[in-house]
């Protein structure tokens, strides 16, 4: 009968290197030593100081686009000065500088919705400004509106040093000319544009008439204190009317 083939003897394989693990030993986890877990008060650090860059960065997101308003608000002055006849040319220099601006921030990725409705809206208002600007040069260059450059010393017809009178009626060179005075004297730059202020004018000659029974009020554009402003009168009176 055959002899049945013998195994060979179970002969120990080569020994790991040094520092290799052993088979069947827990490995280290990737990249080298874990780190030790953080504490709960390096935690809040951590997001406090995260949440401080954000609204650093959307403050200056808020600042730039006050600024920008002021300057699309400050466009529109300059262009009623030019239709006006106090300025030479229009300002292209100004609207150069904000359609630059536009550019920059709509490049920017902004987070929070609101800061996206911000500037559509003044990319609205500057459209809304651009066309009423390009219809008023059109007119002109079609000779269908005629500017008057300012003659020198020539008297105008509304003097806003000797007073211009405002009446119900709110006429509306009156109304202008009070506004282009304002705008002429307050060389650090107009936040209100002519709407706002027929506004802010009808308040302020009701309040008048209601507190005197004046038929109309005079105001004069005057600088006290380094400080631009205007200055009432009460004009005329009415029967049962207030001191």
């Amino acid at each position: 009968m055959p002899t049945p083939p013998q195994r060979p003897p179970n002969r120990p394989g080569p020994a790991p290197a040094a520092g290799a693990a052993r088979p069947g030993a827990p490995r280290p986890p990737l990249g080298g030593t874990p780190l030790p877990p953080r504490s709960p008060a390096a935690i809040r650090a951590q997001a406090a100081a995260a949440a401080q860059q954000t609204r650093t960065v959307e403050d200056e997101l808020d600042g730039r686009f006050d600024r920008l308003d002021r300057r699309i608000e400050q466009l529109k002055v300059e262009y009623y000065r030019f239709f006006a006849g106090d300025l030479d040319k229009p300002p292209q220099a100004l609207r150069d500088d904000i359609d630059a601006e536009m550019r920059r921030l709509r490049s920017l990725n902004m987070r929070r919705s609101v800061d996206g409705f911000r500037l559509g809206g003044l990319e609205a208002k500057l459209n809304s400004y651009a066309e009423m600007f390009s219809r008023r040069l059109r007119a002109q260059e079609e000779g269908k509106v005629v500017r008057h450059p300012s003659a020198g010393p020539e008297r105008p017809a509304h003097d806003v040093d000797a007073g211009i009178v405002v009446s119900p009626r709110f006429e509306g060179d009156a109304v202008e000319a009070l506004f282009q005075g304002l705008v002429r004297r307050n060389t650090g730059g107009s936040t209100m544009d002519l709407d706002t202020f027929r506004g802010y004018l009808q308040k302020q000659v009701a309040q008048i008439r209601d507190k005197t029974g004046c038929v109309a009020v005079q105001f004069r554009v005057v600088n006290e204190d380094g400080k631009v402003k205007l200055k009432a009168k009460p004009v005329g009176g009415r029967p049962g009317g207030g001191p």
